[in-house]
């Protein structure tokens, strides 16, 4: 994953804005794609209390507060990509109005869709049990299955999280080395001269996106 997004950010960086795009079609398609057959082919649903105001602590954490924070850092992790804009600004054309705007929107539309995705599970998954000891270890799959017994909508609809999390992860090594590559030019990390160099044959920060690949791997391998 991380490999195919330096191959993006490297030999198609022209084409960035682009796919950022179809990137961003995806994921509104994508999550249609997905809520409205889970919606529509539910075999039975959770009541409003059951959906809204019970817990469930799978984890068999001390208490179900522990368990409710701890699950909450997922979806928080999906919070914190909203500021990759910002590190991409000498790159936006009237950065100091795009770049407000589009962080704002990109917050509201997503605390949308992020609300409706969660609703729709919370009022789909009727028995959390039989999901979380899945043999397939990724419970949104056994959901998917459950509720369309096909697999070849399951895989489609797996495919669509999958596309979004690679597409994610091209954004990532972005901004990533265009932050690298911005204190390397003020002379803020070691062997500045080098990740600070941009080749006229590339019109990217190139030593930076390669030093943000060895970062990601060493990380993934560690």
């Amino acid at each position: 994953m991380v490999t195919f997004a330096i191959v993006v950010n490297t030999s198609t960086a022209k084409s960035l804005p682009l796919v950022q795009i179809f990137v961003l079609i995806l994921h509104i398609v994508g999550l249609f794609a997905i809520i409205i057959p889970l919606l529509v082919m539910g075999p039975s649903y959770n009541t409003g209390e059951k959906a809204l105001l019970q817990f469930y602590n799978g984890g068999n954490w001390s208490t179900v507060g522990l368990a409710t924070m701890i699950g909450l850092l997922t979806p928080l992790g999906t919070m914190l990509g909203f500021d990759c804009a910002v590190h991409m600004s000498e790159e936006i054309r009237d950065a100091s109005d795009t770049l407000p705007r589009s962080i704002f929107w990109g917050v509201l539309l997503n605390i949308l869709l992020g609300y409706l995705a969660v609703f729709t599970l919370c009022f789909t998954i009727t028995d959390p049990s039989a999901i979380v000891d899945t043999p397939t270890k990724y419970p949104f799959i056994q959901l998917f299955y459950n509720i369309t017994n096909s697999y070849a909508a399951t895989n489609t609809m797996s495919a669509i999280i999958i596309i979004a999390l690679v597409s994610a992860v091209i954004a990532e090594i972005a901004t990533a080395s265009r932050q690298v590559w911005s204190f390397a030019r003020d002379q803020g990390l070691p062997f500045s001269s080098f990740l600070a160099k941009v080749d006229p044959r590339f019109p990217i920060p190139l030593n930076a996106i390669i030093v943000s690949f060895i970062s990601g791997v060493v990380y993934l391998a560690d």
